[in-house]
């Protein structure tokens, strides 16, 4: 969330090269598009595989900022000991991943709407993601915030309610109100309200107000746990 870094924290974004982004560029140059699952030949393990790849460039996104191989500017503005993890949707299990299972290098973990639980009716196939987060649980403070739209979701509602369950260090766990999947999403600022709603991007309320309860609600979880000096 874009906004996060105007209240002091060093934000890192990582495109991820696993094919769950629309496009990405890597460093060599090549160019990588979303890869669509092969539902004919679906193999089980596809969004688990993608969750820890993903996994990995996110701590390698950590150890960049940390060695200084981002630049020497960013790392005079990085304390090793007050680095959070955080994560939306796909994002979200990808951040659970991390913390339930690099818990010596993150402080807390902020999970945004996550997405839990796969549920393909049409080859009947569920399963809880990711894996680790559901074995291993959280030896961090976790802040779990989603939607009422997700609610209403019955396999992943249930999902986020047992991983939450798993939360042994402190959790605290918000629904804004009327906030929809993409309330968490800055498409809310770059668009009309009314073309926002009518593309279900939100709810009748205003989109603004949502992002911004949803972006309070996470500044304040980090002051609590890795606090701006």
């Amino acid at each position: 969330m874009s906004d996060v870094p105007s209240t002091g924290y060093v934000v890192a974004l990582v495109h991820h090269t696993d094919g769950s982004s629309s496009k990405v560029t890597t460093a060599d140059g090549n160019t990588i598009y979303f890869k669509h699952p092969d539902f004919e030949n679906y193999d089980p393990e596809f969004r688990q595989k993608g969750a820890e790849h993903r996994a990995k460039e996110v701590d390698g996104a950590r150890q960049m900022l940390l060695s200084g191989d981002a630049g020497a500017d960013l790392k005079a503005l990085c304390d090793p000991d007050r680095v959070a993890v955080g994560g939306f949707s796909f994002g979200g299990a990808t951040a659970a991943l991390v913390a339930s299972t690099m818990p010596q290098h993150y402080k807390c973990g902020v999970l945004w709407d996550g997405w839990f639980h796969i549920n393909l009716d049409s080859i009947n196939f569920r399963r809880d993601l990711p894996t680790q987060a559901f074995d291993k649980g959280f030896s961090m403070p976790v802040i779990f915030i989603g939607s009422e739209q997700f609610t209403k979701f019955e396999h992943i509602h249930e999902a986020t309610e047992r991983l939450k369950g798993k939360c042994r260090a402190g959790l605290e766990s918000y629904t804004p109100a009327h906030a929809t999947h993409m309330s968490f999403a800055d498409v809310v600022w770059w668009l009309p309200a009314p073309l926002l709603a009518r593309m279900g991007f939100s709810d009748k309320t205003c989109p603004y107000e949502t992002y911004s309860e949803i972006v309070e609600l996470t500044t304040e979880f980090l002051k609590k746990h890795c606090p701006v000096q």
